[in-house]
């Protein structure tokens, strides 16, 4: 018995969207908006002059002091705030029916963990972006 061939439209339709996703899976492409990496790039520089260690797991960014130089830093290299903050769309900033313009702005409202997390996952994917891994994809 021959193997049948898929010759309709529809099946190559979804003959297409399969080679698409198999294609995706190993190349490493995804669907969706690209990162960032000059902004994460960016916010690791302005992350290191306050702390210089951060690579090795240093915490000494997250101070109060440290914070406030960061956040002013950023609004001088004009690195925007999260879209999702402009927005109002976090869960403490929805709470309240506020929204944050800019970074020093939500330190001074006293989201002080909004800001040390959105960091914190900028600094991630810094990392992920500079590690060696990711050089040879």
């Amino acid at each position: 018995m021959e193997p049948t061939t898929m010759t309709s439209p529809q099946s190559q339709g979804k003959l297409s969207s399969i080679r698409e996703r198999v294609t995706r899976q190993r190349f490493g492409s995804r669907p969706g908006p690209k990162p960032d990496v000059n902004c994460n790039r960016k916010i690791a520089d302005i992350v290191g002059l306050c702390d210089p260690r951060w690579r090795d797991g240093s915490r000494l960014w997250r101070q109060k002091s440290s914070l406030k130089q960061i956040c002013a830093d950023l609004y001088i290299a004009k690195v925007r705030a999260p879209a999702s903050w402009l927005e109002g769309r976090t869960l403490a900033l929805s709470k309240i029916g506020l929204d944050a313009r800019t970074w020093e702005e939500a330190l001074n409202m006293g989201f002080h963990r909004l800001v040390i997390d959105q960091l914190r996952y900028h600094l991630g994917r810094c990392l992920r972006c500079d590690s060696p891994a990711s050089r040879t994809k």
